[in-house]
């Protein structure tokens, strides 16, 4: 526009002062109010608006009553469109500036509300949070002549106008003229999902009820402003009534299409997760739950599973044409769209907009697929049809204006169309506006403006950095450096980065996250969470426990990186910084069920299952629907032999969450060792055949319960299934070497080692098959293999100590078991392992202090006091050897052993002492427990020796 065009729209009140203007092209944008030629203008029409009757009166009306729906409308649309930087067709904008003239309103201005500018959205939600549903009225706009007060303050006085129009030009002159400089506040415009709080004040069931109705009015309208004001709305109705499920329900649904508008950081993730347990802990099982763990599956990606749950849902409903229903119908056609299910998708939506014709949204999603299918007649009708039903729908305005340039060559009039479209203050994904700023950038460059074409396609780069086009665009006009100087949004690299996750392209979602993370001034620890989970996957953990750290340093308080950083630690078998890592949180926050889940998972991995048990309670304490919590006590219960327990955990896991793996499984695993039952598993497969977790898991448990042949078949089905998938060949490699068949257990075992070569257990396997081959050198390799890969991999060192006794060297073998033992100083067999060949050396006080060490890992194996027995009665301590065993023998306590071996050794050390007829009592016990020992005849020699010896007849023992 002219500088005389725009002074002609101030003369018609079309602009009226807090616009915002930037010199064309690709100006650095400002108030309207600080350019002398329209300021002047500006005060002229002012000053001769009609003056309010009594302006403190006003003032006090505006301080004192709520603020209504419709002004806050108003309002937000004022606010926003400030931020906008298209430059429009001069008639159409002042048809705009005219419809928004007659409906603008002001909030007051009292000190109470000068604060710091926030944006528009939070501006809303403030205001909503405010509504007390008994002083639900209108509110007066203020006068315009308000304009002068604001920026200016009485002038009475042209001496103080001049001074004041001097200061201004004083402004304009130091102002930033970097036309090519981009606006950083352009770029970081995110909505803040409503985090419902505690009860505040009580709303009746009609007041909550109203609130409901008019939250899910707001919802059908499909726009990014309706759904703001559904979201506080909605918010207000669970504070008043906090046990109201439908409201809870209906908020899922508007975060669903709140959340590609947020920055998708934890902080938003954690809210949407509050909810649903929030709704879970009122009532598991209802299809307002329902709702809501759908919700929380489609934005976590999980589209499996959310269609199971939705398909669960629609099973038990019988009404088809209730909200609720429609709400399933819908999120079934979210789940169809996004798993490539076009035609089912469609035809639930027709159902919804048949029953239910004005919800917009569903004609959004129907359009949206039927561009994918280059239906382009039909999608235009279908978008027609939401600017019918809202006229002022941006999203479908510029994909009308889009479709009617790029497929049927109407220039000019797409061209006015989109500008119109972007002058709305509504928002839309930023794909949609980066296809619209790109159409703009392609128009410009057919008129040979490759100024504006420059301009636009940086401002589509912007808002989508994986558009290739306005890429190519920008270097082509522009050069490298205008595209490496065009600022980005984070946002829109995270969901590309998500998508990739999604599939399993872990080092291209890196690419994206880094960026995400540079440009969120290094400060998302969301993000930093995502790289470490995307380098997990990769197998690289030194990278994947910097970025933990990384999101630690951001935010000190972020429980779920630590929790994670000690499940890394932990799955590495480094437990002393899994410990410390969980210790460090604890001091930051004491109290939070995620860091005592974190203890029980520990606990479960180092063997300590009540310590898990503990624990697990402990967080359940906390938080009663933690169902990581409820698995870790499923299993610890199951290790213990504790079925009973096992069982209940499992049941309550399953109830809260039906769709998770690990719960699903652990209730598997309690089935079938408690009923010995593995129909489960079956159950399990059939319902969810490409769920790999649920097959791999029955091979185990088969291959557990020494089912081999049954393992082998359903390990090579599984690789049917997924070729590349390693643990099926690791394990299938375990079973052909439980049947002896080597060869092909190595093939199984290094086919999962090519798959994935940082993972030390099928390498480890191979060393363990080696030993039983009798191949010693090549066993040692594979073992010192295994340690390059994970210095603290369990029982490495203590083969490598295996593989030295076999081969007589006993330093050596004391040495590597004595690395096992730093390593894992709970596991006994490295101290039998040393024991024995102390004892090897005739090194007996040696070796029966390593005996006596086994015996307190385990003190319930008689085996190990008579080790260590003979070690004490070989160094000549006779007395403590035959105090050991007494204690082991139960002569001491109240129950007999039934260990033969202790009583031969019980023989040995009486007989050494001369005490003949205990020694032959003890003789007798060994021989009536094993009658078949190998060295029998030697026992009953040496009993009639010493029947002789004191002129006895020797005893006949069973």
């Amino acid at each position: 526009l002219s500088a005389d065009d725009i002074i002609q729209l101030i003369t018609e009140s079309a602009i009226q002062g807090e616009e915002s203007i930037s010199v064309y092209p690709g100006g650095r944008w400002k108030p309207i109010s600080v350019e002398p030629q329209f300021y002047n203008a500006l005060l002229k029409i002012l000053s001769t608006e009609k003056k309010p009757q009594d302006d403190n009166k006003t003032q006090s009306h505006h301080s004192e009553k709520p603020i209504s729906i419709k002004n806050l409308e108003e309002n937000t649309n004022q606010t926003l469109s400030q931020e906008k930087t298209m430059i429009v067709d001069l008639t159409e904008l002042q048809t705009l500036q005219e419809k928004r003239k007659k409906s603008q309103s002001k909030l007051s201005l009292s000190d109470a509300r000068r604060k710091k500018r926030i944006s528009s959205q939070e501006t809303v939600i403030h205001e909503l949070e405010q509504i007390d549903e008994t002083k639900y009225t209108s509110q007066k706009p203020l006068d315009n002549n308000s304009f002068i007060h604001q920026i200016m303050g009485p002038l009475k006085s042209k001496k103080i106008l001049a001074v004041f129009l001097v200061f201004l030009v004083a402004i304009i002159g130091l102002w930033p003229q970097e036309e090519e400089k981009d606006s950083k506040s352009h770029l970081q415009n995110y909505i803040t999902l409503k985090k419902v709080g505690k009860s505040k004040n009580s709303l009746t069931k009609q007041q909550a009820d109203n609130f409901v109705k008019k939250g899910l009015n707001e919802y059908l309208k499909g726009s990014v402003p309706s759904y703001i004001k559904a979201q506080a709305l909605l918010a207000h109705a669970i504070e008043g009534q906090n046990r109201n499920t439908q409201a809870m329900a209906m908020l899922c649904m508007v975060y669903l299409e709140l959340w590609p508008f947020t920055q998708r950081d934890i902080k938003s993730q954690n809210t949407i997760s509050h909810l649903v347990h929030r709704i879970s802990a009122l009532n598991k099982i209802s299809l307002e739950t329902g709702l809501c763990r759908t919700v929380d599956l489609i934005i976590k990606g999980h589209y499996h599973k959310a269609k199971t749950e939705v398909d669960s849902a629609l099973k038990s409903m019988s009404n088809f044409s209730d909200i609720k229903t429609l709400m399933f119908y819908y999120l079934k056609a979210q789940v169809s769209y996004y798993l490539g299910q076009h035609q089912l998708m469609l035809s639930y939506l027709e159902i919804i907009q048949k029953n239910l014709p004005k919800w917009i949204a569903p004609y959004i999603l129907s359009a949206n697929v039927l561009m994918k299918e280059k239906k382009l007649s039909s999608a235009l009708s279908m978008y027609k049809k939401i600017i019918s039903l809202n006229n002022k729908h941006k999203l479908a305005k510029i994909q009308v204006a889009l479709i009617e340039y790029k497929h049927f060559n109407v220039i000019e009039k797409s061209e006015s169309a989109l500008k119109i479209a972007l002058a709305y203050p509504d928002m839309v994904s930023h794909k949609t506006l980066a296809e619209a700023y790109f159409g703009l950038a392609q128009i410009s460059l057919k008129k040979n403006d490759k100024t504006s074409a420059l301009k636009n396609a940086r401002l589509a780069y912007s808002y989508n950095p994986a558009h290739s086009e306005s890429r190519n665009m920008i270097v082509k006009l522009g050069g490298v450096k205008k595209l490496k100087q065009t600022r980005v949004r984070s946002s829109q690299l995270i969901y590309e980065g998500d998508q990739m996750v999604l599939d399993r392209k872990f080092t291209e979602a890196i690419a994206y996250y880094k960026e995400a993370f540079n440009l969120d001034e290094k400060k998302n620890a969301m993000v930093a969470i995502k790289l470490a989970k995307s380098y997990w996957a990769l197998n690289f953990f030194n990278q994947a426990i910097k970025w933990l750290k990384t999101a630690t340093n951001i935010d000190p308080k972020i429980a779920s990186a630590y929790v994670l950083m000690a499940e890394y630690y932990s799955q590495r078998f480094d437990f002393y910084n899994a410990e410390k890592v969980l210790k460090v949180a604890f001091r930051k926050t004491p109290i939070n069920h995620e860091l005592y889940r974190g203890r029980a998972y520990l606990s479960f991995q180092k063997g300590n299952y009540p310590n898990a048990i503990r624990y697990s309670k402990k967080a359940l304490k906390i938080y009663s629907a933690d169902l990581k919590s409820y698995v870790i006590l499923a299993k610890a219960h199951t290790e213990l032999g504790n079925m009973q327990e096992a069982m209940g955990f499992s049941t309550q896991a399953v109830e809260i969450d039906e769709n998770s793996i690990p719960a699903q499984l652990s209730h598997a695993n309690a089935i079938a060792k408690f009923h010995g039952d593995d129909s489960y598993f079956l159950n399990l497969v059939n319902q969810y055949p490409l769920t790999k977790e649920y097959r791999l898991a029955w091979v185990k448990h088969l291959f557990n319960d020494e089912q081999y042949s049954k393992a082998q078949h359903l390990a090579m089905q599984l690789l049917e299934i997924e070729p590349k998938y390693s643990q099926a060949y690791f394990y299938l490699g375990q079973i052909f070497m439980a049947k002896e068949e080597f060869s092909a257990a190595y093939e199984a075992f290094l086919q999962a080692s090519i798959l994935n070569p940082s993972d030390p257990a099928p390498t480890f396997y191979v060393g363990k098959l080696r030993i039983k081959q009798k191949q010693y050198s090549e066993a040692e390799k594979q073992f010192k293999k295994v340690l390059a890969l994970n210095k603290l991999y369990p029982k490495a060192y203590y083969y490598l100590g295996k593989i030295a006794f076999l081969q007589q060297k006993y330093d050596e073998t004391i040495k590597w078991a004595e690395l096992e033992s730093q390593s894992n100083p709970r596991l006994v067999l490295p101290y039998l392992l040393a024991g024995s060949a102390y004892e090897e050396k005739k090194e007996f006080l040696h070796c029966s202090g390593k005996y006596q060490k086994a015996v307190e890992l385990s003190p319930d194996n008689m085996n190990l006091y008579v080790k260590t027995a003979r070690c004490y009665r070989k160094s000549g301590h006779l007395d403590l050897a035959l105090k050991i065993l007494k204690k082991a023998s139960g002569e001491d306590e109240s129950e007999k052993t039934g260990d033969p071996q202790l009583y031969k050794e019980l023989g040995v050390i009486y007989e050494i002492k001369g005490a003949y007829r205990e020694a032959e009592v003890s003789y007798c016990n060994y021989l009536n427990l094993l009658p078949s020992a190998e060295d029998r005849s030697k026992i009953e020699t040496r009993m009639q020796n010493m029947a002789k010896m004191t002129g006895r007849t020797a005893k006949n023992c069973g």
